[in-house]
């Protein structure tokens, strides 16, 4: 835009000035800019190592939340497979006392206590002396 109207300048200076007088423009003035670099090489090498720390920052948070899942996940099934293992034994022992109540109602004896004496063998019924 200042270009644009530099150059309108210079073209209808003539039209404008009074007669006899002159305008002069140095070429410094028509190039000069406010800001002619608004960046310079030290300020994209800045903003380029911010923005790769920011990427790297990224990755670790992201490597940092997969590790995070991954051993909840990992947690938990160790969790799963000791309740699964202790369900088993709880089963099993279930299955046992079952089987002895199953064989105890077979064989409906009486509990009995076997002791040796020097004649044999002498049996004890519910503490009863035979």
């Amino acid at each position: 835009m200042k270009r644009l109207l530099l150059l309108f300048l210079i073209l209808s200076s003539n039209l404008f000035a009074e007669q006899g007088e002159t305008i002069l423009i140095l070429p410094q003035n028509i190039c000069e800019l406010e800001n002619p670099d608004p960046y310079t090489q030290v300020d994209i090498e800045k903003e380029i190592a911010a923005f790769e720390a920011q990427l790297a920052q990224e990755a670790i948070e992201k490597e940092i939340a997969e590790f995070e899942a991954n051993l909840a996940k990992d947690l938990a099934d160790q969790s799963k497979l000791a309740n699964d293992a202790q369900v088993a034994a709880r089963m099993e022992e279930l299955a046992l006392e079952q089987e002895l109540k199953a064989f105890e109602a077979k064989a409906k004896f009486s509990p009995t206590v076997c002791e040796i004496t020097k004649d044999g063998y002498e049996a004890y019924m519910l503490g009863i002396k035979n």
